[in-house]
């Protein structure tokens, strides 16, 4: 058992929790840069998050905790919708700097499959934020503007769903 690791993907599933709440508050709310479809999307990418990182605590030997991040409330405290797209998309990018953090440690196949997808989605929800034409940093020198990933291959190793 990692401590360490465990520790990490914890921290990861309290911000995807925190993911999940903020999709659903934005559907109920005024946001007119996204579509149905892009927070449906949103929301599923997140819950899909939440259960492989549960997985991937328990095979560690942890126990996943039930901690939800306070992300959504700070993403709906902002006063217009370019702000909050603007910090969804930091939040995205966070994320996949403490995911490449977490690929940095003896990973079993199966958690680090899944930890790759889940970055991969991750890019994908931060290039798809509406309004976000701003380069956004993630970490190792690569940035993102919208539409453009540096690095990216476009293509998908591993199923999305495979582990849910």
């Amino acid at each position: 058992m990692s401590r360490e690791i465990i520790d990490r993907l914890n921290e990861l599933l309290e911000c995807e929790r925190a993911g999940v709440e903020v999709a659903m508050r934005l559907a109920t709310s005024d946001a007119r840069g996204f579509t149905e479809g892009e927070l449906k999307k949103f929301a599923e990418d997140e819950g899909w998050a939440c259960g492989g990182l549960r997985k991937a605590i328990l095979r560690f030997g942890g126990t996943p905790l039930e901690r939800t991040g306070d992300f959504s409330v700070k993403v709906m405290a902002l006063p217009t919708e370019g702000e909050r797209v603007s910090l969804l998309a930091r939040g995205q990018a966070w994320v996949v700097r403490r995911i490449d953090a977490l690929l940095a440690k003896d990973l079993d196949p199966e958690t680090r499959a899944f930890i790759v997808e889940m970055r991969d989605q991750h890019l994908e929800n931060v290039e798809a934020c509406p309004m976000c034409s701003s380069p956004v940093t993630l970490g190792r020198g690569s940035m993102m503007t919208k539409g453009v990933r540096s690095g990216s291959t476009g293509a998908r190793k591993y199923p999305r769903r495979s582990h849910s």
